[in-house]
């Protein structure tokens, strides 16, 4: 108890980070196969672990930013930036070794970028997310949160023309324009500007 504060917040920050590095590093190298089990998106056994890891990070994160005075409390929106950039990174490889698994397509960054299937999850899943970032933002005055949902929209639309159009045709291709669309519509619907900057906690 005496050196609690010692062991549970400074000494973890290590640990912590070699973790969120470890995300990064399984997600894009790893195809999860969980032989001789058959592989369900996220109920597997690499799944399941970067949950728990990120329920961990989450945790310890909310006890480090209660430090008034901690780099990590100072440092507040990079921190949870980079906490949640993991989680999309994650959830993005979940849809990668989904397809690999599934449609049984070489786990092979080019083989898999081919897939026009897996290229129609990336903007549905996209467009869904930065959906909820902009919905999320403007109800709690996050600027930089919407911000970031409208920039994942913008690159949807990118996406769409130049990388989408090519597969012209395609069943795929018309469900992914559909869904973004549908999409679009909602945000211009819950959140069509950003939310306007607060003042009043300025002079603290």
């Amino acid at each position: 108890k005496k050196h609690g504060d010692l062991y549970c917040k400074t000494a973890l920050a290590p640990i912590a980070v070699y973790l969120w590095l470890w995300n990064w590093l399984v997600n894009a190298a790893l195809s999860g196969d969980p032989w001789p089990l058959s592989y369900l998106p996220i109920f597997n056994p690499l799944d399941i672990t970067l949950g728990f890891i990120f329920i961990i990070l989450l945790s310890w994160l909310r006890m480090r930013l209660a430090d008034v005075d901690s780099f990590w409390s100072e440092n507040r929106q990079m921190v949870y930036g980079a906490y949640f950039a993991a989680i999309f990174f994650w959830l993005n490889a979940i849809l990668f070794r989904t397809v690999h698994h599934w449609l049984e397509i070489p786990f092979r960054i080019a083989a898999l970028l081919d897939s026009v299937v897996l290229q129609t999850a990336l903007s549905i899943f996209w467009s869904l997310t930065g959906l909820c970032a902009m919905v999320i933002g403007a109800r709690q005055t996050l600027r930089s949160v919407w911000m970031a949902g409208a920039a994942l929209m913008a690159a949807v639309v990118v996406k769409l023309f130049f990388v989408d159009l090519s597969n012209t045709g395609t069943v795929a291709r018309i469900v992914s324009f559909i869904a973004v669309g549908v999409v679009m519509l909602v945000v211009g619907y819950l959140s069509p500007a950003p939310p306007k900057i607060k003042f009043e906690e300025e002079k603290k």
